[in-house]
């Protein structure tokens, strides 16, 4: 039988440093900055930051929102505050369209833009298979685009009847 030899090495008796946590805050602002990148981002244009700046008007993603849908011929385009009437959302906007077709490519372009021009993704986006009723969620913002039969027979400006409507 062989003999092992004990290690001879003296183990040292230093405390061992623990890892140093950096403040949750700039990890978090790190990770912001790796997301959005300043190439990614185009400038928001003035216009849209001065409405944000204005006491009862929406924020600039919200009014991009609705120039998208009145660019694309969305007919009876609504914008609701709903701050204060409901805790899921700051903003509902309600739009209509006469095809499928057209709910599609609309939910398509607001979803590429605000991507593009703020950095913002949507959480959820429903019915875009479909077409009749597309809703895309932002938290702060959600938006929903109608088939006009189908918006008729939901009637969500009747559900928020308290909730005060912006005029864009």
């Amino acid at each position: 039988m062989k003999k092992t030899k004990k290690s001879t090495k003296k183990v040292s008796k230093k405390p061992v440093k623990k890892a140093v946590k950096k403040p949750v805050k700039k990890v978090v602002k790190k990770a912001v900055k790796n997301v959005v990148s300043k190439k990614t981002v185009k400038k928001v244009p003035a216009k849209l930051v001065k409405a944000v700046k204005k006491k009862d008007q929406a924020p600039a993603h919200v009014t991009r929102i609705y120039q998208i849908c009145d660019d694309m011929k969305a007919t009876d385009i609504v914008v609701l505050d709903m701050q204060g009437t409901s805790s899921f959302t700051d903003y509902v906007i309600i739009a209509s369209s006469s095809n499928t077709r057209q709910v599609v490519s609309i939910a398509d372009k607001i979803s590429m833009d605000l991507k593009r021009e703020f950095g913002k993704y949507a959480i959820g986006v429903e019915g875009k298979v479909g077409g009749q009723w597309v809703l895309i969620d932002y938290g702060d913002v959600v938006c929903h685009l109608f088939l006009e039969e189908t918006r008729e027979f939901y009637r969500l400006e009747k559900l928020w009847h308290d909730a005060k409507t912006l005029k864009l």
